[in-house]
């Protein structure tokens, strides 16, 4: 224990030499700036309902009529100055009459034009309704849970960095750490020390793992709150651990991190292609849930903003459970089989 305790502070001290804990702490203030900047570039999402502010120019005020339970303006005066006091409201502007209606839709941001298109289409409905035109496209739908708020465009920053920013901190450090030992030939002189391998991967995953999951924690907390933390805890734990020994595995093989950049890169963008089901729903290879990052996107998702469903801790423990495994099977024969021969 005191032969581990000892290299986790040497792995602790190299890791400050490096630089690596500077980087940290400079990432940590870029994400949190950007959660508290983005809503300041970014509209809210345009849907029909409390966000949108309608005025009734008809002659017949038949979208008055139609709508009786949304919120009208009592000029478009009016309305234009509500929309630019208020960030995400959006102005409808009704002119016509029943048969001939025409919309035009007055906004302060630049909105996403697929929000745009979705509004276009619910204003057509409208004038299709007032017309009494026969939509037989009509589709009914219903929720199989309780309806919950989309994420905010920051709020989905948050999440997307717990599994591909904070998670792979490890796997790029403890890469740089090995080369660094390499470079200075310190592995030569461990080789002849009792410590052993079991010590060599442990502190190393060990250091990482910690400063990871510090990482997630903080940047939790500084943006969203400190909301879910205790479910939160064992995943970025779990997570980082896994991704900390996988790149130790990796990184024995190579001399320097120039030879090892293509096959780190290619590595990481295999775990990355997990955001595709996240920002894609309807993308849903089978493969691609027994990713690592697919677990902790989704797992964390949940987590700090519950839906409501049950059963995702489950697979997503198992997931990592059996990654970790694998990790720490793989970082020890690799240091075995790399590292211990070439010192």
């Amino acid at each position: 224990m005191k032969a581990l305790w000892t290299l986790f502070k040497q792995d602790a001290l190299l890791s400050w030499r490096n630089g690596l804990i500077l980087v940290t702490v400079v990432t940590l203030a870029i994400i949190i700036g950007l959660y508290w900047l983005l809503p300041l570039f970014v509209a809210d999402e345009l849907t029909l309902g409390p966000s949108q502010l309608y005025f009734d120019d008809t002659s017949d005020r038949s979208v008055s009529e139609l709508l009786a339970g949304a919120e009208f303006a009592e000029s478009r005066e009016e309305l234009e100055l509500a929309v630019a006091d208020a960030d995400g409201l959006v102005g409808i502007v009704a002119s016509g009459d029943r048969r001939s209606v025409e919309f035009e839709i007055v906004y302060k941001h630049v909105p996403d034009s697929a929000q745009v298109n979705i509004l276009e289409a619910a204003l057509r409905e409208i004038a299709a309704t007032l017309r009494g035109e026969d939509r037989a496209e009509r589709i009914d739908s219903r929720s199989l849970r309780p309806g919950t708020p989309a994420l905010t465009a920051n709020q989905g920053l948050i999440t997307v960095m717990l599994a591909f920013e904070v998670m792979i901190l490890g796997f790029l450090f403890v890469a740089v750490v090995v080369f660094g030992e390499k470079t200075e030939g310190s592995i030569r002189a461990y080789r002849v020390t009792p410590s052993g391998l079991a010590n060599y991967v442990i502190s190393k995953v060990a250091v990482f793992t910690i400063l990871s999951t510090l990482y997630g924690l903080v940047m939790v907390v500084a943006t969203i709150g400190p909301r879910a933390l205790g479910q939160l805890l064992p995943v970025l734990l779990i997570s980082t651990a896994l991704m900390s020994a996988l790149g130790l595995g990796v990184a024995v093989f190579f001399k320097n991190i120039s030879e090892w950049f293509v096959t780190g890169v290619v590595a990481l963008s295999i775990n990355m292609l997990a955001i595709l089901p996240y920002q894609i729903p309807t993308f849903s290879a089978r493969w691609l849930t027994f990713l690592p990052g697919y677990a902790v996107i989704f797992g964390a998702t949940e987590i700090l903003f519950p839906t409501g469903e049950v059963g995702f801790a489950q697979p997503m423990y198992l997931t990592l459970g059996v990654w970790l495994v694998a990790a720490l099977v793989f970082a020890a024969v690799a240091v075995r089989r790399s590292i211990m021969r070439e010192a």
